[in-house]
């Protein structure tokens, strides 16, 4: 994948993460608004008619019905509904069975919590269908059975329904069902105390009779001994009994009649106080069960205040103070369900903050007081007036395509959404989502900037090739001119410098595939403490006396798998570069340290991982870096030196060679200050490392051996053939590997080395060799390339190849074939 589609395949992935999370923790927000408005409401009609305006209106559903079903789950009710318009309709006369088996009727049953309907019919209240569409339907629960249905779907907006639809609708059912339940519950009892009350005033003598005779209420008197004088039938059914003349042979005296407090007790009151008004009691029924009864009583007596009998009446609430509890068991529910919703919203990553239309804040996460600390310190019930120096009015203007806004401040980026919050009253409450950026865009610059610097790498490595063939030309020309006898003084002199200048040219060369990361390594376990002491010395000698140098490290070892020629090479360009920043002298501190990153913290760069590392930091106190140069310090022939004081590849091999060693680079800097520059290598936990030897350099000539020689580049070639017949070499040329083939077939016999470019047109070298190995050739192949070695070239020595990078002295090429030909 190339780096702009990799770059492209992140973005996506944060914007689809984004878009998903946000809208959800919106919703639930929403959602414990919605609850709260619901609790307020004050008879089940009016719950229920707030119910389908929410679910439509504030929770994004296009069209919303509540239906009740009958206890047999045979028949559905209709309570309100959504027409085509999106309007609200009263549907209470409505009714439709409800066929089983079916979709619904699973619902209804109980057998699924909902049903989820994908591109099926939808239909209008009075059970026409009016197209087709997305539609859920999920039971109301009472807490035992099923009691009612929200039927949901997007009939007008032809929205596909989310599975975080399904979840929303699954906790708003669950919501709407217990408060159905509480309201139902509620409005029973108040209707019952209506009618006690209204009953009760409307008494008088004349239908005295009638109404203890068809009170739901027990009425009864009693003598002080316990003897029952009168009760109504609706007393005899409470106790279970079937006339009074049953009912009075017992005698209330007994204890076992009133499990939960004694008779004496309740004579001891009523005496006492002269009445008794709403004593809870259990009593005993016939059959022995129980039932909770609201006892109110008075004592009447004769003119001496003898107690004649007591009057009362008896109401079993056993049904009322269950509903009670079951209310409470709702209530905290619902409690429970708001307290989950807040623990939710509290654990979004993003901040989520809720204002009113006065810009107060009614409600912030944690992650809302982190994100805005940079601003001020946010709290609920403070005036929100402005975010990052912008007016809020700025960020309160909605629409679909609206982007997230980004606000800068204090090195912090944020990014800002606002959402309006419909609710009942005229204005509206606003959802902010702040989500803190900063990370996120620093990872995205120093990808931009890695990629970058890849394709860099790329063009450079090319162009290092094709000029690897221009200065090995140059170069080995002139090593044979200056073997040449009787050579003028004056020419040699030009010689030598030719010579010098394709030196030059070739270390430029070595930098620009240093920073292409194509130069092969001589790795090895490296201790870099001893090798930093060493290039102390060497700096204290060769840099300017007005620079004081300090060299910071521990007593122990900092082995890493290195090649020292070019962990030496990049020390010295960063020194240099610390130098040329401090024309007026300072101080060059270089510091080792090992570090040890853990899983789960904050790394220093994206290309770290968890695990021990060595840290080199190169630090000056020179001029420091402006803002507008960093972005392109290590881009190849980048400079801001004068033309004679730097070619621009200092920093750009650095990074190379970091990036070769598998480590990372990072950069502080200030304007006047300095700059530190700070290199992860990948620690070793070896100790020890091998030092790197030169072996002494000498031109070994042949013995007449044949070569043949295959190069496509004519300059090159030539050069090579003149060389090899100044070693003493008897050598054929071919242009590619065709043409050396065929070559081959005359002079197999006589062919005692192959000398062959590797990138070539037609057949390059490694079909060549293929090609020569299945000829059974058994001889070595010396391959001359302006490339490092080819990754996908398998083992070379395995395979009888040797591989010699150029540009090529006259020296080394005659050292490599004369060690070719003797092993």
């Amino acid at each position: 994948m190339c780096g702009k589609d990799k770059s492209k395949t992140i973005s996506d992935k944060i914007n689809i993460e984004r878009d998903e999370e946000q809208p959800f923790s919106e919703r639930l927000a929403l959602l414990m608004a919605v609850s709260n408005d619901l609790s307020k409401a004050e008879s089940l009609d009016e719950l229920c008619h707030r119910a389908v305006e929410a679910g439509r209106q504030q929770l994004g559903f296009d069209r919303v019905a509540l239906w009740f079903v009958t206890e047999d789950h045979g028949t559905m009710i209709g309570t309100y509904g959504t027409d085509n318009d999106g309007q609200t309709t009263d549907e209470w006369s409505v009714r439709h069975p409800i066929v089983a088996p079916s979709g619904l009727h699973t619902v209804v049953s109980g057998e699924m919590p909902f049903r989820l309907y994908k591109n099926a019919p939808v239909f209008r209240g009075d059970g026409e269908q009016v197209g087709l569409g997305d539609r859920i339907a999920v039971g109301l629960w009472n807490g035992e059975t099923v009691i009612g249905f929200l039927s949901m779907d997007n009939f007008i907006h032809r929205r596909p329904f989310t599975d975080h639809d399904c979840e929303i609708a699954r906790l708003y059912a669950s919501t709407v069902g217990h408060l159905c339940t509480l309201k139902r519950a509620q409005d029973d009892l108040a209707q019952l105390a209506a009618t006690l009350e209204q009953r009760v005033a409307e008494l008088t003598e004349e239908r005295f009779r009638d109404i203890f005779e068809n009170s739901p209420i027990g009425i009864y008197q009693t003598t002080p001994d316990g003897r029952f004088l009168t009760a109504n039938p609706a007393f005899i059914r409470m106790l279970g009994y079937t006339s009074f003349e049953e009912l009075a042979q017992l005698s209330l005296n007994s204890d076992a009649y009133f499990p939960n407090y004694p008779r004496a007790v309740f004579r001891q009151r009523v005496e006492q106080e002269g009445r008794i008004i709403g004593l809870e009691a259990t009593w005993t029924r016939k059959d022995g069960s129980c039932l909770i009864v609201r006892e109110s009583a008075r004592s009447v007596c004769d003119g001496e205040g003898d107690v004649l009998y007591y009057e009362g009446t008896a109401e079993d609430i056993t049904a009322w103070v269950q509903g009670e509890k079951e209310r409470e068991r709702l209530l905290a529910e619902v409690q429970e369900q708001a307290q989950q919703i807040q623990r939710i919203i509290d654990t979004v990553p993003d901040g989520v903050l809720v204002l009113d239309s006065q810009n107060k804040v009614l409600l912030i996460n944690p992650a809302g007081k982190k994100d805005l600390q940079v601003f001020s310190d946010v709290r609920e019930g403070d005036i929100l007036e402005s975010l990052g120096g912008h007016p809020l009015d700025e960020f309160l203007t909605w629409s679909e395509d609206r982007p997230w806004r980004e606000i800068e401040a204090q090195g912090q980026t944020l990014e800002v959404i606002a959402r309006p919050i419909q609710t009942n009253s005229a204005s509206a409450h606003w959802l902010l989502v702040v989500r803190d950026v900063t990370q996120q865009r620093k990872i995205e610059a120093h990808v931009q900037r890695q990629q970058q610097l890849a394709v860099v790498g790329q063009m450079a490595a090319g162009i290092a090739h094709d000029f690897n063939n221009i200065l090995a030309v140059m170069m080995l020309y002139s090593q044979m001119a200056l073997r040449a006898p009787n050579l003028p003084d004056n020419l040699r002199d030009r010689l030598k410098v030719v010579y010098q200048q394709g030196e030059r040219a070739a270390e430029l060369i070595n930098q620009i595939l240093d920073f292409s990361r194509s130069t092969p390594l001589d790795l090895r376990p490296l201790d870099l403490a001893p090798l930093l002491k060493e290039q102390v010395k060497l700096w204290e000698r060769t840099l300017p006396e007005s620079i004081r140098i300090d060299l910071q490290e521990d007593a122990e070892d900092y082995i890493v798998n290195a090649d020292p020629t070019r962990i030496r090479q990049m020390l010295m360009n960063l020194v240099v570069n610390a130098r040329d920043a401090m024309p007026e002298g300072g101080t060059l501190t270089v510091r080792l340290e090992r570090i040890r990153l853990r899983a789960g913290e904050a790394l220093p760069l994206p290309e770290l991982f968890p695990g021990d590392w060595v840290s080199i930091a190169v630090s000056d106190t020179g001029t420091g870096i402006p803002d507008d140069v960093l972005p392109h310090i290590y881009e190849p022939f980048y400079t801001t030196k004068a033309p004679d004081k730097g070619t621009g590849l200092g920093l750009a091999q650095v990074f190379g060679i970091v990036a070769l060693h598998q480590g990372a680079i990072d950069v502080q800097t200030q304007v006047g200050k300095g700059t530190t520059f700070f290199i992860y290598l990948p620690a070793l936990t070896l100790t020890g490392h091998t030092d790197a030897r030169c072996e002494a350099v000498e031109i070994r000539l042949g013995h007449g051996e044949t070569v043949l020689v295959v190069e496509d580049n004519p300059e090159v070639r030539a050069t090579l053939v003149e060389s090899l017949t100044q070693l003493n070499y008897r050598v054929l040329e071919a242009r590619q590997g065709r043409d050396a083939l065929a070559l081959y077939a005359r002079h197999h016999e006589d062919i005692a080395l192959v000398v062959s470019d590797w990138i070539m047109p037609e057949m390059g070298g490694r079909d060549l060799v293929q090609a020569l190995r299945a000829r059974g050739l058994n001889k070595p192949v010396l391959i001359l390339s302006g490339h490092p070695p080819d990754p996908q070239a398998g083992d070379l020595q395995e395979a009888g190849i040797v591989w010699l990078q150029k540009p090529l002295t006259l020296e080394r090429l005659a050292r490599s074939v004369a060690a070719v030909l003797k092993n």
